[in-house]
């Protein structure tokens, strides 16, 4: 479907590879953005901060309507990104 050159296999695991990858990347990111802006920040703001990641999180949505190979992975790793971003929120708003 997507002119893969590679064996199905290697495909696939790279395809499911990439959202475990952008997930340390988000999360990693997302841990200087939270100390950066302050807790307390976080915690006023968060409507805000959880609102912009799922922005992301729709525009990585849109991963079955993908031209190639390329924009697939993209897809997948801001997929993970805005994981790694919901796993350093999330704890910070809910207690």
């Amino acid at each position: 479907m997507y002119d893969i050159t590679m064996r199905r296999e290697v495909a696939q695991g790279l395809i499911v590879a990439c959202v475990p990858f952008g997930g340390a990347v988000g999360a990693f990111i997302s841990r200087f953005i939270v100390n950066r802006l302050s807790r307390r920040y976080i915690w006023v703001n968060s409507r805000k901060n959880i609102l912009m990641v799922n922005v992301f999180a729709l525009l990585a949505g849109l991963v079955i309507f993908v031209p190639n190979v390329h924009v697939l992975f993209a897809a997948r790793i801001l997929q993970g990104i805005c994981a790694g971003f919901y796993s350093t929120l999330v704890p910070l708003i809910t207690k």
